[in-house]
């Protein structure tokens, strides 16, 4: 499928031609996605007419790439002129998709203010998936454009949020990622239906991705889809079935990720989500089911790898609790 960046240089080729289509220019364009565009300015300023540039075009990208950086800098906080300059951009160039992403990339940005009516983001998501499919069903567009960050992060009552993000996942069904969401969305109100959206993204996250015979690993595909999110849907049904009193099958989920954990020990990115909060949720069942023996031999291997004053806070009073009523 086609991504951001064949987006930007199918556009950009055709409004930088003398620039981007020049053999003595040798632009990257993963550059071009990046707010820090400093050398690529510094290039461009030394670029002449005697290089093949028409200088309008020239300054016109110098002048796009100073607003990038000036949006950088605003660090997420409104700026009404960035946003109105990014919306002069698409109206000079109605047909230039490229244009309606950064907006909506620097609006992604804006929207993790906790300070934002919960009203005014609502409507982002909603014009976003409503106005914007082109750009939507792009392979990489939730990751490039950072635009699930606010509704993971916000506060917001999740009700808001459930319509709109149903209809994303019917109209996007190949966008796995929604469906986390979708989970994430659920927890606080409805277990079952987190842990049905969560299974649902899990399996087609595990049916998407293939097998490197060479390599000896998983290559994952999907919207900003990677092996971090396999482990993390793996750690949240293990603790969504904790939480719902499903033992059984968050003991299975545990075991799945002490199984990554045995195989992938140099991934330190996961050692939380895939040794210790497992084992931590395997003590918890067994104090649950007064499963004494398991519970010694799990807690011991956790004192094995962390130091006690590590775990002596309010967090883990209650397996310390067990642990010295067993006189271990």
């Amino acid at each position: 499928m086609a991504t951001i960046i064949d987006l930007v240089r199918q556009d950009f080729e055709k409004i930088y031609t003398s620039i981007l289509n020049n053999p003595k220019v040798n632009i990257d364009f993963e550059d071009l996605l990046d707010t820090n565009s400093k050398s690529i300015t510094n290039l461009l300023t030394n670029l002449t007419g005697k290089d093949g540039v028409i200088l309008e075009e020239r300054n016109c990208l110098i002048e796009f790439l100073s607003l990038m950086e000036r949006s950088e800098d605003a660090c997420g906080e409104y700026d009404e002129e960035i946003e109105q300059e990014f919306i002069e951009y698409i109206e000079k160039y109605p047909n230039v998709k490229s244009f309606e992403f950064f907006l909506i990339r620097y609006q992604s940005e804006f929207f993790n203010d906790e300070g934002i009516a919960p009203d005014v983001r609502v409507n982002f998501y909603r014009n976003v998936f409503e106005n914007y499919p082109h750009l939507v069903n792009l392979d990489d567009f939730s990751e490039e454009s950072q635009l699930l960050l606010p509704i993971l992060l916000s506060d917001d009552p999740p009700v808001f949020y459930f319509d709109i993000f149903r209809k994303a996942l019917d109209t996007f069904p190949h966008k796995a990622i929604l469906k986390f969401v979708l989970s994430r969305l659920y927890e606080k109100s409805n277990l079952e239906k987190s842990i049905e959206y969560c299974l649902q993204f899990l399996g087609q996250i595990e049916s998407d991705r293939t097998y490197d015979s060479v390599e000896n690993i998983y290559i994952y595909s999907g919207d900003s889809i990677t092996i971090e999110n396999h482990v993390v849907a793996m750690y949240t049904l293990a603790e969504l079935f904790y939480i719902n009193s499903e033992y059984e099958y968050s003991l299975d989920y545990c075991d799945k990720l002490l199984e990554h954990y045995e195989s992938h020990k140099e991934a330190e990115y996961d050692f939380s989500m895939t040794f210790f909060e497992p084992m931590i949720i395997r003590c918890r069942i067994h104090m649950k089911q007064n499963n004494v023996d398991a519970f010694r031999k799990d807690f011991e291997q956790i004192r094995r790898t962390f130091e006690e004053e590590d775990m002596n806070t309010d967090e883990y009073h209650d397996l310390l609790d067990f642990a010295n009523d067993l006189k271990m």
